[in-house]
């Protein structure tokens, strides 16, 4: 190997660019208290027309706000109104009981700059949320997909508003 060469592959290494583990790339940080704004979301209720389940519609839920923290390995998402869901951010699968039969299997991963979230749920379908920050920081978009066991799916956005403390 010349000198030179020698040279930038050390100067390389040094300075992280190369090596044989990856460093962990830089993800966004969704950390933080996050309100519903509704003005900017689309309405599932308007699109699922009139499909319901148990009284409220499918994917309308964290209208309120929720708070979100992260580590290197895990992700945190606190809806206001219930406890928190910690997910592995490797796509690791959790495992709820629901009360009244069947278990819903959760996984969350990063995908890019994109956290996602999936739930299975035992015998009646799938919801995929696709947690996006925008570039200023200032709003956090959720691209929500549900879908239903007899093939009908909907696709909507949720939208929130980093909340200043």
């Amino acid at each position: 190997m010349k000198l030179t060469t020698r040279i930038a592959v050390t100067t390389l290494i040094l300075a992280g660019g190369v090596g044989r583990g990856t460093a962990t790339a830089q993800r966004p940080d969704i950390s933080g208290r996050w309100t519903f704004n509704a003005s900017q979301s689309d309405k599932p209720r308007d699109m699922m027309q009139g499909d319901t389940a148990g009284g409220e519609q499918r994917g309308e839920g964290r209208r309120g706000g929720f708070g979100g923290a992260q580590s290197d390995s895990t992700v945190t998402l606190t809806p206001e109104s219930d406890s928190a869901l910690v997910l592995s951010s490797d796509g690791r699968k959790i495992k709820q009981k629901v009360d009244g039969g069947g278990d819903i299997e959760i996984k969350g991963r990063w995908q890019g700059n994109d956290f996602v979230v999936e739930r299975k749920v035992s015998g009646a379908g799938k919801v995929t949320e696709d947690y996006l920050l925008s570039q200023d920081k200032k709003q956090l978009f959720v691209i929500v997909n549900v879908q239903g066991p007899r093939g009908r799916d909907i696709e909507f956005r949720r939208v929130y508003d980093a909340t200043t403390s």
